[in-house]
Formats: C-alpha cells, structure tokens, sequence
C-alpha cells in the first residue's frame, strides 16, 4: 500500500506518529539529527550548493557549427 493511500488524512498521520511504531521512527529520526557527524554532512552539501560552480569547459562559447 502507498504512503500516501495508507496516510491520506491528517487524521491517519496523527494516529501513526503516537503509536509505538511511529514513535520508534521519530526516535531514529531524532537520534540520527543531533549526530554531529551528520550535521557536519549536512553543513557540507549545503555549503557545496552555495558555492559558485566552476564553468565547464566551453560553456559561454560559439560552438563548432552554430549559425549566427
């Protein structure tokens, strides 16, 4: 059954995250969130997203063949 069939309402969602099961998984959720090691994951990709990227090669360039 598909995530979104099985929680089609707030309703269903609610129920899920204060049963035991949902409270497992937003224990596992926590746990793996307040890693440091993630975080310093985490920090990395977001500062390699802000960096500008380097051309590539060609790029900006008339092309072999383009018509003007």
């Amino acid at each position: 059954m598909s995530m979104l069939k099985k929680f089609g309402s707030v309703t269903a969602v609610i129920a899920f995250i204060n049963s035991p099961t949902g409270q497992k998984m937003l224990g596992k959720a926590k746990e793996v969130v307040t890693d440091p090691r993630n975080q310093q994951k985490a920090a990395e990709f977001v500062n390699k997203l802000k960096r500008p990227s380097t051309p590539r090669p060609g790029a900006g360039t008339d092309q072999p063949g383009a018509t003007h």
